[in-house]
């Protein structure tokens, strides 16, 4: 059997302010017969966060593919960082996976209307 590993923040964790929901990994999961879809995401990250716990969380791990969704904590005021270190780290990421085995997934588009804290004011 194939081993998927899910590696993201609160989109791919499912959590939606209250509980985790994962959604992505339960749809992989049945579109996916043969695989195992292991769930590696945690609310509030953005790759800094990823790069501390990508041994732990993927590298450790037996795995045939990795999706990597981050970026919504990334553009955040909260928790925002530079976009050249963004793109740094993502790099990186995909660079310890193995770009064979990485399936980068970029967040939803941001309503400005509903999300007001992410403008660039």
């Amino acid at each position: 059997m194939k081993t998927l590993i899910c590696f993201g923040d609160s989109i791919t964790a499912g959590w939606d302010g209250v509980s985790e929901q994962p959604t992505l990994t339960n749809r992989l999961k049945n579109g996916l017969p043969g695989w195992t879809v292991h769930n590696a995401g945690v609310p509030g990250n953005n790759t800094n966060d990823a790069l501390c716990r990508i041994r732990e969380d993927v590298l450790n791990l037996a795995f045939d593919r990795v999706t990597v969704l981050f970026g919504a904590n990334d553009a955040s005021i909260h928790k925002g960082i530079p976009v050249d270190e963004f793109e740094r780290n993502i790099a990186s990421i995909a660079a310890a996976v193995s770009p064979k085995k990485t399936l980068l997934i970029t967040p939803a588009p941001v309503n400005e209307f509903k999300q007001t804290n992410k403008t660039d004011e």
